[in-house]
């Protein structure tokens, strides 16, 4: 395998965050319809970095895993919205190396708290995040209103 490149997402890596994206399970609202981020919203993310940052691990100019990250600058907050590492790239340390390019990028924005919601039965993420110095909260419900 040649060398993996950690960057922070551009405009032209969008068609492919957006490929993968899409193939995410964890954005499927039921057996019909699913709603990753849309490219409007992804381009956002790029051109405004006070709001958070795209991560990118990068295989022969090919993307082998992200990370989305917002940040709430007022409450010194931000929350990791999506780590993926595609499957045949797993377990090779890309998505430590990734944790560790947005870890630096927070703390350079001033940020005091780093979150992330997991699945409840997802071990492995919970596990790795748990490792990465994460504590595990039992005391919040995600309540969710869609508005349309």
């Amino acid at each position: 395998m040649n060398d993996v490149i950690y960057r922070i997402a551009e405009i032209s890596d969008i068609d492919q965050i957006l490929k993968i994206g899409n193939l995410l399970s964890d954005f499927e609202l039921s057996d019909n319809e699913h709603s990753f981020w849309s490219e409007e919203t992804l381009k956002n993310c790029i051109n405004d970095p006070s709001s958070g940052i795209i991560a990118c691990a990068m295989i022969d100019d090919k993307l082998a895993g992200f990370a989305i990250v917002q940040y709430n600058i007022v409450f010194s907050t931000a929350t990791i919205d999506q780590l993926f590492i595609l499957p045949k790239y797993r377990n090779l340390g890309i998505g430590k190396k990734l944790y560790h390019l947005i870890l630096n990028n927070v703390k350079s924005k001033k940020i005091t708290e780093l979150s992330m919601n997991v699945e409840f039965g997802n071990k492995s993420v919970i596990d790795f995040f748990e490792y990465n110095g994460f504590d595990k909260t039992m005391n919040t419900v995600n309540l969710n209103l869609k508005i349309e």
